[in-house]
Formats: C-alpha cells, sequence, structure tokens
C-alpha cells in the first residue's frame, strides 16, 4: 500500500499467526531499513493487517483482530502517539483519494457487507455501499471518486473483482473472471488486480457508458518454493512501477523490502562524510 507521493509504503508482513504493520520509504530501488509501527504480542494473539494510508500521508488505518473480535484503528506513520479505535467490529478499510471516506466492511449472520463513512465528520452516521453479504470483501475507491472496485468472497477461494459507481446507484460490473484479488488505481483511473501469481490490468472507459475489456497479464510474480504468491500487491501513483512480494535467497519469503534513509546509505558507500 503505496501513500499519494508514492514516497512511503506500508504492508502487513504476514506469516501463520501474526502480523506486522511495517511503514518505510521507498525511492530508487535502494534497499534500506524499515520501520516497525505495529507487531503482534509474543502470543501471537492478534493479528494485525490491512494497512491504509490516510490521504495526509502522516498516519495509518489498519485492521486488528483476534479470535473473537476486531476493529479498525488509526496510528500516526512514524509510531508516535497511540494508536484509536476508528471503527470497532470492522476490518477491510479502503481511503478514497480525497481522504475524506474510507470504506470497511463488518460481519453479521450471515457475512461481511461494505459500509463507508466520513474521516472528517466522526459523527456522521455510516451508509451501506452493498447490501449483499459476502464470504469477504473489500473495497478499493477509484482515483475520481466516482467507482469502487472491490473483491467479494462468495465461499472460500471463489473471489472475483467487481465495479460500481459512487455513490451507490443501480449496476455492477465484474471485472474477472476465473478469479481476481487485491484491486488497485493508477491515479489516471487504470485498474490492477491479481489472479494467482499474475498481475493484470483490466481496460476500462467510464465515459458515456462503462466499458470493461478483457484482462490483459502484465507480468507474472515468482511463488516461494513450494507455496502460492501472495495476493497483496500495489502500484505507484503513475501505474509505471509495482510493489510486490519476492522470495529473497533460496528460502521462501514474505517480506516486502523498501528503502529509508537511501540516500544517505548511499552516500555512506561512496565513502562521503554524512551530512
Amino acid at each position: 500500500m503505496s501513500s499519494s507521493n508514492s514516497q512511503f509504503a506500508a504492508s502487513g508482513a504476514a506469516n501463520l499467526f501474526a502480523e506486522n504493520i511495517v511503514a518505510a520509504i521507498r525511492a530508487s530501488g535502494v534497499v534500506g531499513a524499515t520501520k516497525k509501527i505495529r507487531s503482534s504480542p509474543a502470543a501471537r494473539s492478534t493479528a494485525w493487517h490491512s494497512p491504509a494510508w490516510h490521504r495526509d500521508g502522516r498516519s495509518i488505518l489498519y485492521e486488528t483482530r483476534t479470535a473473537s473480535a476486531g476493529s479498525i484503528r488509526r496510528v500516526m506513520a512514524d509510531g508516535s502517539g497511540r494508536a484509536e479505535d476508528v471503527v470497532p467490529g470492522a476490518g477491510r478499510p479502503g481511503v478514497s483519494a480525497r481522504g475524506d471516506l474510507f470504506f470497511y466492511a463488518t460481519r453479521s449472520g450471515d457475512g461481511w457487507r461494505l459500509w463507508y463513512r466520513s474521516l472528517a465528520d466522526g459523527k456522521q452516521k455510516p451508509a451501506l455501499f452493498l447490501d449483499q453479504a459476502f464470504y469477504s470483501i473489500e473495497a478499493s475507491p477509484s482515483p475520481d471518486g466516482r467507482f469502487v472496485a472491490y473483491e467479494a468472497w462468495s465461499g472460500p477461494g471463489a473471489s472475483e473483482i467487481y465495479l460500481r459507481r459512487f455513490p451507490p446507484s443501480e449496476g455492477v460490473w465484474q471485472v474477472s473472471s476465473n478469479g481476481g484479488t487485491s484491486p488497485h488505481w493508477s491515479s489516471d483511473g487504470r485498474l490492477f488486480f491479481a489472479q494467482g501469481a499474475d498481475i493484470l490490468e483490466a481496460p476500462l472507459t467510464t465515459e458515456p457508458d462503462v466499458r470493461l475489456g478483457a484482462p490483459t497479464r502484465l507480468f507474472r510474480r515468482t511463488a516461494p518454493g513450494g507455496g502460492n504468491v501472495p495476493s497483496g500487491f500495489d502500484v505507484s501513483p503513475d501505474g509505471k512501477r509495482f510493489l510486490i512480494y519476492e522470495p529473497a535467497g533460496d528460502m521462501a519469503d514474505e517480506r516486502i523490502v523498501v528503502a529509508l534513509d537511501w540516500f544517505a546509505e548511499l552516500r555512506r558507500g561512496a565513502g562521503e562524510p554524512p551530512k
């Protein structure tokens, strides 16, 4: 998940039991340090994942979940201060490009439903985006705020990408076929998603009517030995760079490595004194 200026990235670095929220600076492909914002306790009883940058570029919304409960929380990206609850009992936050709204999912007896609410006015009541229950659902608002792409699971292992206007109105378009996860937008309105190890782009026009072309594969990611490629990825605002999981060395490795203070590291490598 990249910030609006593409200098920052945040990830949920997952293992089987627990996850970390990591924020870091990334530039020019130079590997540097990362800053851990939140990590699960030693007992591994809590998972923290699905980070979403606030539009201010200084704070992160994320989901925290235990075996019995969960909530969406907000924390400063530099790790200062305490995390605050934003929506108890919810998950899968997705922030609009203007930063004024965010989308989230809540679970009832028949599954998860997608909602949205104001980030600016905490007293504003939430509104239902789609009155349909899913095994899982997660939203990705378009950069112009007129559409929402969402990943919806009708059951375990059965996810597709859909598109709907915002504010909600009649009409839902299926973007993917044979599976799709992790929809993401570039700032010029290009729509990308994952399908297994592949990253695809869905040709899309919205004027005068919505028209979707057959998705085209851009590239294939490398799967860890004996495992599956993590579905999560991110795209820079210009749509030219992708942040993906790749194995490191001979061992399966699910880290995302990004750079922090890369220019100082470059100077030190060249033998220049720090400035």
